[in-house]
């Protein structure tokens, strides 16, 4: 809906803004439209529950920390694919953590009432930052 979501480079794909409100989104919608928990939209059956259930409570516990770095990641305009990737299960930021804090981005931006889900898929780039960094720095 917003073609200042596409890209045409490395660098535009692997915008950390970009993949927070593309990943979240889509994280989000399959919560809602498989009826499935956040884990289970996350990782689906690729680990197992009881992995599950630690990474969730590592990503809750780091939250806070997570969101900083996001944060300065967005206003340094720089890119850290790592944070997307499962390549490490021991450092939950080289084990798919992007996804964690883009759905948890995605469902604060809802439960904040800055918008409803339809809304969301009208905001053009500039409006989605301000909204995540607004999120990001609380």
């Amino acid at each position: 809906m917003q073609p200042d979501f596409y890209f045409n480079t490395k660098k535009e794909k692997d915008s950390i803004l970009r993949q927070i409100v593309t990943e979240g989104l889509a994280t989000y919608l399959a919560t809602k439209i498989l009826g499935v928990s956040d884990g289970d939209a996350l990782w689906a059956d690729y680990i197992s529950d009881k992995e599950l259930e630690k990474w969730m409570k590592l990503c809750f516990k780091e939250e806070k920390k997570l969101f900083f770095e996001f944060f300065k990641l967005i206003q340094n305009n720089e890119s850290n694919s790592a944070l997307f990737y499962a390549n490490n299960p021991n450092n939950i930021r080289e084990y798919r953590v992007g996804y964690f804090v883009g759905l948890e981005v995605i469902k604060k931006i809802l439960n904040n009432n800055y918008a409803s889900l339809k809304d969301l898929m009208f905001y053009d780039q500039s409006k989605f930052k301000q909204l995540i960094l607004d999120i990001l720095s609380n």
